[in-house]
């Protein structure tokens, strides 16, 4: 048995518009593959009001507008995978940048309920990542983080989770 090149495809397809994990798979620990697909769909249905079924840029202009918002979601899937040190392939140079300044938003927003909401809209694809580098949201994140660097408390160690063998029973005190 003799391996095969695989061919690209060179007819058109008219009629068709694919959608969904078939234009971008995401990892689904995210679960940012229904809502895009979904956000897809929304997007399919304004290019369909504007020229139609029969447009035949209409593959072109779904699939321009479907990658601009797809380039958002797939940027945080694969920022938060570069975070895992097992992560193989080139960093890109906007997750090695906002990396940092995404993990000090997350930190803040524990502290802060507005950029916690903010944090979920972005997660749950209701607002762009945009939407965290907004200059308020940015004002209110650095400012919690200076004020934990000034009132955080020496660290101590954890105590260990698990009592060494030979401990005592805890049933037993």
């Amino acid at each position: 048995m003799t391996s095969q090149a695989p061919s690209t495809w060179s007819a058109r397809l008219d009629g068709f518009i694919a959608l969904g994990d078939s234009t971008c798979a995401f990892n689904p620990v995210y679960g940012q593959g229904m809502t895009s697909g979904a956000i897809g769909a929304l997007l399919l249905r304004d290019c369909l009001k504007e020229g139609g079924a029969s447009d035949r840029e209409l593959p072109r202009k779904f699939f321009r507008r479907l990658g601009s918002f797809q380039a958002g979601p797939w940027g945080m899937a694969t920022g938060a995978d570069f975070r895992f040190a097992g992560t193989e392939g080139r960093r890109p140079l906007a997750s090695r940048v906002l990396g940092p300044v995404i993990d000090a938003m997350f930190k803040a927003g524990q502290a802060d309920a507005e950029i916690q909401n903010r944090v979920g809209e972005v997660i749950n694809m209701v607002k762009p990542p945009s939407a965290l580098f907004e200059r308020p949201m940015l004002y209110r994140a650095a400012r919690a983080w200076l004020r934990g660097r000034a009132s955080s408390p020496p660290k101590t160690s954890k105590p260990d989770p698990m009592p060494p063998l030979g401990a005592a029973d805890p049933a037993s005190v």
